[in-house]
């Protein structure tokens, strides 16, 4: 397998979120966010992100593997959110009173 090959088999589950997070930007959510560049930028790059982590994470040869990932990707803050949130109270359970 070439290396180009190989960039693309890793970024394709990243590749697949940004899809969705594209979609989101279409979809009138319930704060109107003025459109620049750098909203669509950090928008896509988080779609990638989420769907990269998401698509790690899913069994290879499930049938829903990618809708899971497109899904994630649109709702790519949401899930942030959420993992900032288990990830903080993981590390407090894990290691108090650490920064």
């Amino acid at each position: 397998m070439d290396p180009i090959e190989t960039l693309l088999a890793w970024a394709l589950p990243g590749l697949i979120g940004a899809l969705g997070g594209l979609c989101s930007l279409g979809y009138p959510g319930p704060v109107k966010a003025k459109f620049t560049i750098g909203f669509f930028v950090s928008k896509l790059l988080a779609a990638f992100f989420v769907g990269k982590v998401t698509g790690d994470l899913a069994p290879h040869d499930a049938t829903w593997r990618s809708a899971l990932i497109l899904t994630s990707g649109f709702f790519a803050y949401p899930v942030l959110g959420v993992l900032e949130r288990r990830i903080k109270d993981l590390y407090e359970r894990f290691l108090p009173g650490q920064p």
